[in-house]
């Protein structure tokens, strides 16, 4: 039976062998991280990335991918995880990780109720603003 998904992207579905008929119409985690990280150091010069990811398959993923990617850049990433649904209390503590990093640069890989949760708290801690670049994943 062959699978066609329009929403899976982690780029271990792309190994043919054990996934042999299985065929996606969106890129992979690996593609879409090199994406992001090349417009990270090619258009913003940046030299550190930060990254908070919701800890599971997809948010793991994304997240390896942008390391690697970063990595062949020479960028330097400091990766912080959140559990899914996160409480406030987990998201302050993960964003005052991000804010001693004294980076600019972060990537944020987590779903809708974790962006409510987080990107308010982000403003209040002051990672947000003209001086600071959030891509959401």
């Amino acid at each position: 039976l062959m699978i066609v998904s329009n929403a899976a992207s982690s780029s271990s579905l792309s190994q043919t062998d054990e996934f042999p008929l299985f065929g996606r119409t969106q890129a992979t985690t690996d593609a879409a991280a090199k994406s992001v990280v090349s417009y990270f150091h090619d258009v913003l010069n940046a030299t550190h990335l930060g990254v908070m990811y919701v800890n599971g398959v997809f948010g793991g993923s994304y997240q390896r991918s942008v390391q690697d990617a970063a990595s062949k850049l020479n960028i330097t990433t400091v990766s912080i995880a959140l559990p899914q649904g996160t409480s406030t209390e987990d998201a302050r503590s993960a964003l005052s990780l991000l804010k001693d990093t004294g980076f600019r640069y972060f990537v944020g890989v987590f779903f809708r109720a974790e962006f409510e949760t987080v990107m308010p708290l982000a403003k209040e801690i002051g990672i947000t603003g003209e001086e600071y670049f959030w891509i959401f994943s």
